[in-house]
């Protein structure tokens, strides 16, 4: 029983390390959702939930995330530097896990001008007035 108990916690434990692992290429926005463990009569005004990130140059930024309704919230990141960041989730009420101390990876890599390119022949290729 307590092996069955250990390996649970453990399970829960380095799942919330990888909580998150989104690719993005430089300057384009990548988004990562978290539903809470806790409903929250007023989650706009009761809670605030940031991240720190640090860059592959070991540059830390602070990043707030926003509530989106119900028991979700979201943190939109973009940057112009290629490597892995990595963060770490600070919610003001500690005690809800599923908010608070969540770790993940978000890697970045070089702006493609190919891709670009084609993003901005579908764009302009779209027929929208039909």
């Amino acid at each position: 029983m307590k092996t069955i108990l250990f390996l649970s916690l453990l399970l829960v434990v380095l799942g919330r390390l990888d909580a998150a692992r989104l690719s993005t290429e430089a300057n384009r926005m990548a988004e990562v959702s978290f539903e809470s463990g806790k409903s929250y009569a007023d989650s706009f005004n009761e809670v605030m939930l940031d991240a720190v990130f640090t860059t592959p140059e070991g540059r830390l930024l602070g990043v707030p995330a926003f509530w989106a309704g119900g028991k979700t919230w979201r943190l939109r990141y973009a940057s112009a530097i290629a490597g892995k960041h990595t963060f770490r989730t600070e919610c003001s009420d500690m005690a809800n896990t599923a908010l608070h101390g969540v770790m993940g990876d978000v890697f970045v890599t070089p702006y493609s001008l190919h891709l670009a390119r084609i993003r901005r022949a579908r764009a302009i290729g779209c027929s929208c007035w039909r």
